[in-house]
């Protein structure tokens, strides 16, 4: 199934009461001990100093953008295809003091070029929200547009996992649920990394996360609503048995 903006905004105009009844504010299935230790975590390694201009590509209702400005004076511009999600993240910020600032946009992260100006950020970073993308190039061709000279891009996101169903329809079952449910397109790691490199970057790492995960939230959003990833599945997912996706994170830094 291809996946439009259009479609992804539709699906989270939908789903995000449904996202907020489980995960919170925090919408994030690869999950640290809490929100507090993702962010510090995505501080430590991305290296954020006070000072800088972040852009949160696929920034959601902004729970991770408002901890973030709540540990760092930074300026953060949030960018969400969903409305719903801007109002409601107007209203978060509201609840919250902040040293530094989030500002919400609503737009296409295909095309962050026509809404803000190019080489402006220090750091863009998706959490979870790349995997959405039916055309990553075009996205990563972006993202270089945004940076400055040395900036980095922080990817936290789901791939195609090391652990697959041995049974090859079991696996397309899986990818084809996760496309139709969550829109999700699972790719191989090393597409991502291949393009990266096409489009000037510097690798610094591709690994699984260094925090301690925790995925209970995310195996409760599926077995809350239902959705059977695997084949002849009778019960609810609990997060054992084979696993068809797979959480890392990869650090990149813009050379020229």
């Amino acid at each position: 199934m291809h996946n439009t903006p259009e479609k992804v905004k539709a699906y989270y105009e939908d789903w995000t009461d449904r996202y907020m009844e489980n995960f919170g504010v925090f919408f994030q299935a690869c999950q640290a001990e809490s929100p507090d230790a993702l962010i510090d975590h995505v501080i430590s390694v991305c290296d954020i100093q006070d000072g800088q201009k972040l852009l949160d590509a696929g920034c959601g209702i902004g729970g991770p953008g408002i901890v973030l400005a709540q540990k760092k004076k930074v300026d953060i511009e949030g960018l969400t295809l969903s409305p719903k999600q801007i109002q409601i993240g107007e209203g978060l910020k509201e609840q919250h003091q902040m040293k530094g600032t989030l500002n919400f946009n609503q737009g296409d992260y295909h095309k962050m070029e026509e809404i803000f100006p190019k080489e402006g950020f220090d750091l863009v970073y998706f959490l979870e929200s790349l995997c959405h993308s039916d055309n990553p190039e075009q996205v990563i061709a972006s993202v270089r547009s945004m940076l400055k000279v040395g900036g980095k891009v922080y990817i936290k996101c789901f791939f195609k996992g090391p652990n697959k169903p041995s049974d090859p329809e079991s696996l397309q079952h899986a990818l084809d649920v996760s496309d139709q449910v969550f829109f999700l397109k699972l790719r191989d790691v090393g597409d991502i990394l291949n393009l990266l490199v096409k489009y000037g970057f510097s690798l610094h790492f591709c690994r699984v996360p260094t925090y301690q995960i925790n995925f209970d939230p995310g195996n409760s959003f599926v077995a809350r609503n239902k959705i059977k990833l695997y084949r002849n599945q009778k019960k609810e997912h609990d997060g054992t048995g084979d696993m068809y996706l797979h959480c890392l994170e990869i650090l990149a830094v813009k050379y020229y």
